[in-house]
């Protein structure tokens, strides 16, 4: 899920490079006064305190709301960014649900409450139907005022993922891209070519699967036995992730202009047998899989498994690529993994 912030006090806007959440701008509405339009006993809200603006030091000071699983990094970089703008800025951690319901009706009643946001942009939508977010398009710009590095982020997030009616509405900081990952020595020593499609991937998997290989870069006579496929897939782990990854290839065929759950043209449900399919090709990819999938997670399954040189292939985030580069002990595979 790609994580957005949305930032912005009297013009100022804070780059968070460093981070790997997202940024954005929400218009502050100053025409109304909040008590006007929000009432804590009749509303589900919170009234803009009318000292908020400024700290005991005097500083300018903004609020953030953010999901509570994030505020550990966020808080991290609002250090940093305080160290040099001297601006304080207050996180409010908040569940999951809870930050949803936040978002909306701030921007709903026009409190003011919250200068800043931090969730996913599915959410988009809703917020710009009630005047939630500000048009981000001139502060990104190539050779603007702030130096956000602009292209150089990853395409899909800065053209599509950020982009509503054609306009910038929040600076990615996170996004998820899925690759494949395999053992090249273990390829290249049975001939064999990375998959295309995912019937080929059920194969090799097969193939692979239960095959007594050396444990790489060990100097004894170790050996493992290898798992054609290593994909965590505990429940409420990231099995979602994997369910969508597998489905869109077969739904989502012309790219960003097409849905993977529904037609965009009539939202007609693309379902079907294309799920029908994704659960066939989960459940193969499963009999080849590795001992922990169904009690393992992304960390313990897809990194762990590869590392260990028990696994010929896995899919997922760029953390397998990072942490398998590693040396012993994390990583006995370095210089072995292929994408």
């Amino acid at each position: 899920m790609l994580l957005i912030l949305f930032l912005l006090q009297l013009g100022i806007i804070a780059s968070a490079a460093a981070s790997h959440q997202t940024m954005t701008i929400r218009r502050r509405v100053q025409e109304e006064s909040p008590l006007a339009t929000c009432d804590p006993e009749q509303h589900q809200c919170r009234c803009q305190d009318n000292d908020n603006d400024h700290d005991l030091q005097g500083r300018r000071s903004i609020r953030v709301a953010s999901f509570d699983i994030h505020c550990l990094r966020l808080r991290r970089n609002a250090d940093a960014f305080e160290s040099i703008a001297n601006i304080t800025i207050e996180l409010e951690c908040l569940g999951y649900n809870e930050l949803h319901e936040e978002i909306l009706a701030d921007a709903k009643l026009k409190t003011g409450y919250y200068d800043g946001f931090m969730f996913g942009p599915f959410l988009t939508g809703e917020m710009v139907k009630v005047g939630g977010l500000h048009d981000l398009t001139p502060y990104v710009q190539q050779g603007g005022a702030y130096d956000l590095r602009w292209n150089d982020m990853f395409r899909f997030n800065r053209e599509n993922a950020a982009v509503y009616d054609n306009k910038v509405v929040m600076i990615p900081l996170d996004g998820d891209v899925l690759s494949f990952y395999y053992r090249k020595d273990l390829f290249e020593k049975y001939d064999k070519q990375p998959p295309k499609t995912w019937e080929e991937y059920t194969e090799l998997a097969k193939f692979f699967h239960g095959k007594v290989e050396p444990l790489p870069g060990s100097s004894s006579n170790e050996t493992v036995t290898l798992s054609g496929s290593c994909v965590g897939r505990k429940f409420r782990c990231q099995e979602e992730h994997w369910i969508i990854l597998i489905l869109s290839s077969m739904t989502q065929h012309s790219g960003t202009k097409t849905g993977f759950l529904f037609d965009t043209s009539n939202m007609e449900p693309l379902l079907g047998e294309a799920f029908v399919e994704t659960i066939r090709f989960t459940e193969e990819q499963f009999a080849y899989g590795a001992d922990n999938e169904m009690e393992g997670c992304f960390g313990s399954t897809n990194i762990a498994k590869m590392n260990s040189g028990q696994c010929a292939m896995t899919y997922g985030w760029g953390d397998s690529f990072t942490e398998g580069a590693k040396g012993p002990p994390t990583s006995f595979v370095s210089g072995l993994i292929g994408t």
